[in-house]
């Protein structure tokens, strides 16, 4: 039960409430409040003499993939930087103290980094992310990580690896092999790629495979549905699975075993290496590619 008190003007409060709002006073000074920010942005030419692969990384920010323009040989990198401190002073300083960095490592000087770094200890209150819009020429390998952002390639025709962990990833990209996963977000694929390896923890995945020849790998995902479409010549031994969900295919398969909705396998244009499709809590849904109807938005 409540016990009231009055207020000097007659109203009553529970005692209670009372007692946790002073409860509440001691803790208004730690609420954060007021921060600042302060926002930069810085573009360069990287020439791509001995380069066979670029390798982006940023900790917090996306990061946006296009092939160069015809005959371009060189690789832009634009960064967008956002800096945040407790005070205007700070967020500068915090801005003035990130550095773009730029790199060549790996064997024989091959791989060409980008990514950025504190010039000086950080102080606990900054806050920072760096995005990442990046053109580059197609034919170059393609390596981003990324934790908190989105990750978005259009055009790259060499394999391309894109991980992040808290954001969706689009691809319509990579001739032979291309990796996508986020542990938080959406995959959305289109690719001629021979080898696919699709995975997001919690997120939906619609894959638009169009290699005419043959396709293997996997794509899976914990919570979501998942949609593939094939090409109609695409070579592979489908093995699909779902825990909480069902199997919708429209597909033509031969060599079917087909265990309730949840379990299917069978060869697509004759069979080949596997390709497996999984989900835990979603349903799968199988149908032929068409450049008519395909899953994935196009390129604005």
């Amino acid at each position: 039960m409540f016990a009231y008190v009055q207020h000097p003007r007659g109203t009553y409060f529970p005692y209670a409430r009372l007692a946790f709002l002073a409860m509440l006073l001691p803790l208004a000074g730690c609420i954060e409040v007021g921060r600042n920010r302060a926002e930069s942005e810085e573009t360069r030419q990287i020439p791509t003499v001995g380069t066979k692969k670029v390798a982006v990384k940023t900790d917090n920010g996306l990061v946006r993939v296009r092939p160069a323009a015809e005959g371009g040989d060189a690789i832009e990198v634009h960064a967008k930087i956002r800096a945040e401190g407790s005070s205007e002073a700070d967020a500068q300083e915090c801005l003035q103290a990130i550095e773009i960095t730029t790199p060549v490592s790996g064997s024989n000087d091959s791989t060409q980094e980008i990514g950025w770094a504190w010039r000086e200890p950080r102080h606990s209150g900054w806050r920072a992310s760096v995005s990442f819009e990046i053109t580059m020429p197609h034919t170059l390998e393609l390596d981003v990580q990324t934790k908190n952002g989105q990750i978005d390639v259009v055009g790259i025709t060499a394999d391309c690896k894109l991980h992040t962990e808290n954001g969706a990833v689009r691809a319509v990209a990579a001739t032979n092999e291309l990796t996508a996963e986020s542990s938080n977000g959406a995959i959305t694929v289109e690719s001629p790629a021979s080898e696919i390896h699709l995975q997001s923890n919690n997120g939906a995945i619609r894959a638009a495979l169009t290699n005419d020849s043959d396709v293997s790998g996997s794509i899976k995902t914990h919570n979501g549905g998942v949609k593939v479409s094939l090409a109609k010549s695409a070579a592979t031994n489908l093995e699909c699975h779902t825990s909480s969900g069902r199997i919708r295919s429209d597909v033509q398969l031969s060599d079917v075993d087909r265990k309730g909705r949840s379990r299917l396998k069978g060869k697509h244009a004759g069979g080949g290496e596997v390709l497996e499709i999984e989900t835990h809590n979603g349903g799968i849904t199988l149908k032929p590619y068409s450049s008519d109807n395909k899953d994935d938005a196009d390129d604005d």
